[in-house]
């Protein structure tokens, strides 16, 4: 699953969006919760990735 089909899955954009949405009881907690711990990890490999691309490009 990627980040796209969580998008599609809870009609959101961003992580964030989701949590409100679980905290605000829009949807069901499980397994939405789990799904935003992955959509949260994903994000931070993204961001990971974008960095080391910008080192090798300033190397």
């Amino acid at each position: 699953m990627d980040v796209a089909d969580l998008q599609d899955r809870y009609s959101v954009q961003q992580a964030s969006e989701l949590a409100m949405k679980i905290e605000n009881r829009q949807v069901y907690s499980h397994p939405a919760w789990e799904e935003l711990i992955e959509w949260e990890q994903l994000e931070g490999y993204g961001a990971r990735l974008e960095y080391w691309q910008r080192e090798l490009v300033a190397a």
